[in-house]
């Protein structure tokens, strides 16, 4: 430790000034307190004089943070510089007291301001996005840094300055990861929160980056139910939260659960962002899951939204304070450039030549409808075009699709107030759409059908090149789980980072569960796909699976 203690001796405040500063953590500058211990305010003086304000965070000896996890928020906090990541002032580790002391945030914590009517939704949008920004950082390091799993993410631990910004906190159950890989897997035992903690984490004991993303899902919901995700005054699904919007719909959700005020404000193209990125956090397959840098996209999107519909209806307070002082209907912008009321016969005949032009050769090419479907609707209708390079996922293609379907369909045309053009062109655009649609699932199902029948050419040629080596490798083994073991570094080679271990001929459970449990991390398929495994790798793998599988059913009925 005394090694450690020179390397960030520059980061150490004698604990007689620290409490002086806080006047002997008097109850006149208590802020909190939590599992940890207690947080304090204090007046700390710099060396030009002034004083700066900072948060003292005395932790608890008999608390669950051991010295492992005091020292690692230290080495944390030293490295990860980020302007949504707390800033580590200095502690204190002396007669046997263990003290942070970080930046002063006044406005308290994000959790303490979800009640509150006059937490706007542009502030919560911008609090969520500076949050997502912290957390991506951690996810995504610069310069070569291990990625660092917070585990504990929580509205409780997103602090906020004078100025409203998202400050993450508390890392005393983070973990550091590889850096600059897609997956990062850290078994553990459980951590984090109660009703926060990713429920296939509590399953398995396996953690990932994927697992903060559910945690953050849950702060996402908080914000906009404004609510904390455990509710106790409930005593059905309601008092959980995620429970409850994972079963709920977003209409339910908008008409029953989001405050009126807070409804009021929200662009419905923001909402609609927000809540649709909220519920894919809560996915849960992991790898359904979006990413950080994903997620901060989505709610800069979001915000957007937002941010043109308040410029848009301040322009118009402006322009009509100066002429009235009575309250006037401010009128929504138009869809589509706007023309004189027609009849719909000549609707056809003025637009009708126009949208087949278009569409012209596109009408089977669902892709090419969509990449282009902004000129027809025109830059006021919010439309963003997707690039040709994401049209090559299947996904985005349907996304894009039901993105376009919700902006045309007809309630939507109505309730915006479209003019008879507006909702001619937009039918005539959807049934283009639904005939793209139906394309391209055939193409696609051909697509699959080609894909699948290539994958079983390719085992079916893996299987005539290998399965002979790997019965002669197997043979007179099956029953012997120690002896396959043994000798399973000869079949996948030492590139396979396999550690061989002397059990031939012990078989029993008791000697071999370790080792075989080992050898099922080391064969699985997502294993294997992190890795990059190649399809040989992979076959080989699977066959030698199943063999180990056999093995240790026999070991077992051979204890028994």
């Amino acid at each position: 430790m005394s090694s450690f203690m020179i390397e960030y001796q520059k980061l150490q405040i004698p604990l007689e000034y620290i409490q002086h500063a806080t006047h002997n953590f008097g109850d006149s500058h208590f802020l909190a307190e939590g599992g940890f211990g207690k947080v304090y305010r204090a007046e700390l003086i710099q060396s030009n004089g002034s004083t700066m304000a900072a948060a003292v965070k005395r932790l608890n000896p008999s608390n669950n943070q051991g010295d492992a996890d005091f020292w690692r928020e230290i080495m944390l906090l030293s490295k990860y510089k980020h302007e949504n990541i707390i800033l580590l002032l200095g502690f204190c580790y002396q007669s046997k007291e263990r003290i942070l002391v970080y930046e002063y945030a006044p406005k308290n914590s994000l959790n303490n301001h979800l009640h509150d009517p006059n937490f706007t939704w542009s502030q919560r949008l911008k609090i969520c996005l500076g949050a997502a920004r912290g957390l991506e950082y951690l996810h995504n390091p610069r310069g070569g840094q291990q990625r660092v799993l917070h585990r504990d993410i929580k509205s409780a631990n997103i602090l906020l300055d004078e100025n409203w910004n998202a400050k993450i906190a508390d890392f005393g159950f983070s973990k550091y990861g590889p850096a600059n890989q897609e997956h990062s897997i850290l078994f553990s035992d459980p951590k984090g929160t109660l009703g926060y903690c990713d429920p296939v984490f509590i399953e398995t004991s396996f953690y990932k980056k994927e697992s903060d993303v559910y945690s953050f899902g849950v702060v996402l919901f908080e914000v906009l139910c404004s609510r904390l995700c455990v509710d106790y005054k409930y005593d059905d699904m309601r008092r959980s939260l995620p429970a409850f919007v994972k079963n709920s719909s977003k209409e339910k959700i908008r008409d029953a659960v989001i405050d009126v005020n807070l409804l009021r404000q929200m662009e419905e193209n923001s909402f609609d962002t927000f809540i649709t990125l909220a519920h894919k956090c809560l996915e849960r397959e992991q790898k359904e899951r979006p990413s950080m840098e994903l997620i901060v996209k989505k709610i800069e999107t979001a915000l957007k939204y937002q941010e043109q519909k308040e410029v848009v209806f301040s322009d118009n307070v402006k322009s009509t304070s100066s002429s009235t002082a009575y309250a006037v209907k401010l009128e929504k912008p138009d869809l589509l450039p706007q023309k004189e009321e027609v009849g719909r016969n000549q609707l056809e005949e003025n637009l009708d030549d126009e949208i087949k032009k278009w569409s012209s050769g596109k009408e089977g090419n669902l892709r090419a409808l969509l990449s282009t479907l902004h000129e027809i609707l025109e830059p006021e209708s919010c439309w963003e075009p997707v690039s040709s390079t994401d049209m090559i996922d299947s996904d985005a293609v349907r996304k894009s699709y039901k993105k376009a379907i919700y902006l045309i369909r007809p309630n939507k045309l109505t309730q915006r107030e479209a003019s008879t053009r507006e909702k001619y062109i937009c039918s005539k655009v959807i049934e283009m759409l639904k005939v793209g649609l139906v394309s391209f699932k055939s193409e696609e199902r051909a697509i699959k059908e080609k894909q699948i029948s290539e994958e079983r050419n390719q085992l079916r040629i893996l299987g005539e090149q290998h399965d002979d080596d790997i019965k002669r490798w197997s043979k007179g083994r099956e029953r012997c789980l120690g002896d396959l073991l043994s000798n399973l570094q000869y079949i996948l080679g030492p590139e396979s980072g396999w550690e061989p271990v002397s059990l031939s001929g012990l078989w029993s459970t008791a000697d071999t569960h370790e080792e075989y449990h080992k050898s099922l991390i080391l064969t699985d398929p997502d294993t294997l796909n992190n890795r990059g495994a190649s399809r040989k790798e992979k076959y080989i793998y699977g066959e030698v699976r199943k063999i180990l599988k056999n093995g240790w059913d026999s070991a077992v009925a051979e204890d028994k």
